[in-house]
C-alpha cells in the first residue's frame, strides 16, 4: 500500500466515522480519532487550512460570497484539535436539527 493508498483510506474512514456517529457526538469522537490516528505535520497542515477557510470566510461575509460555509468548515477542523470547541459543535447540531425539525 503507498503513501497516497493510506491517506486516501484514512479519509474514507473518517467520513464512515462522520457518517455512522450519531448527532450529537460527532466531533467529539472525530475529534479524538483523529488525534489517535493523524500525525503532527498533517495536524499542522489542518490547522493551516482551517485558519486560511476562517481567514476567507470573515472576508466573505463583507463580500459576496458563501462566508459562514467557509467560517463552519474551518470549525469543524479546528474542533479536532480543541475539545471544547467540538462539544459546542455538537451541541449546535443538535439544536439546529431540533430547530429544522420543529419548522
Amino acid at each position: 500500500m503507498t503513501d497516497g493508498d493510506r491517506q486516501a483510506g484514512s479519509w474514507r474512514d473518517a467520513l464512515k466515522l462522520l457518517r455512522s456517529t450519531p448527532p450529537g457526538e460527532r466531533f467529539e469522537r472525530f475529534g479524538r480519532w483523529q488525534r489517535e490516528r493523524v500525525g503532527l505535520w498533517r495536524r499542522l497542515l489542518l490547522r493551516v487550512a482551517a485558519l486560511l477557510f476562517l481567514l476567507i470566510g470573515l472576508a466573505l461575509l463583507v463580500l459576496p460570497g458563501p462566508g459562514m460555509l467557509f467560517v463552519i468548515l474551518s470549525l469543524a477542523l479546528l474542533s479536532a484539535d480543541i475539545p471544547a470547541l467540538s462539544r459546542s459543535l455538537d451541541r449546535s447540531e443538535l439544536w439546529l436539527r431540533h430547530r429544522w425539525k420543529s419548522r
